[in-house]
């Protein structure tokens, strides 16, 4: 089957410490395999995509080792690695929605693109796996010490999204408060401030 078209903007952007601080205050690092064997980066959590690149697909399916496993769609994610002199780099590519994906899969080849002035190397030594854009500041991950796959971590927030509020405190889409605290604010509402 053939990839569905998706309007895709990859590339790298290198991302201020600040911002990943502010980021990780909020969200897990997720491991993601770097795999060179893959056709395309996939991940499981829908959640992992860019604002408005998702779209839904239909009788996609993957081939080779995952045989059969169902895509159900495709855009763009942004997961963002440290690196090795301390920066931070959103790596920005196409992926797909696997569900029953159980791991991140990151192509390195599919990110390079050599035609378009977008070069870029990776390569493997004994202690380490390596990622290198263009002029941007050069990835490692270790390798998984009961797998011997090279696994980074990153985060997958997008490096264009912006903070949330939710002002109303008592909708259920407020998902700052508990049940509990939600009831409690109701009670204080209906007798603290009785006129």
């Amino acid at each position: 089957n053939t990839a569905p078209a998706v309007s895709i903007k990859a590339g790298l952007e290198l991302i201020q410490p600040t911002d990943l601080q502010v980021n990780l205050a909020n969200n897990a690092c997720v491991p993601i395999i770097f795999d060179t064997g893959a056709s395309l980066a996939i991940t499981g959590d829908k959640q992992d995509f860019l604002p408005n690149t998702f779209k839904e697909v239909t009788s996609l399916k993957l081939g080779g080792m995952a045989a059969g496993a169902l895509i159900t769609g495709a855009g763009n994610v942004a997961w963002t690695f440290s690196c090795e002199n301390g920066d931070n780099l959103a790596i920005i590519t196409r992926c797909y929605l696997v569900p029953s994906a159980n791991t991140r899969l990151l192509n390195p080849q599919g990110i390079f693109d050599k035609h378009n002035g977008n070069p870029g190397n990776f390569w493997g030594d004994e202690e380490r796996f390596h990622l290198q854009y263009q002029d941007k500041p050069i990835v490692s991950v270790e390798y998984s010490a009961s797998s011997n796959l090279p696994i980074g971590h990153a985060l997958t927030t997008s490096t264009d999204s912006t903070a949330q509020i939710n002002l109303a405190l008592l909708e259920e889409e407020n998902q700052n408060l508990t049940a509990g605290q939600k009831l409690l604010i109701e009670y204080h509402f209906k007798f603290g401030h009785t006129n």
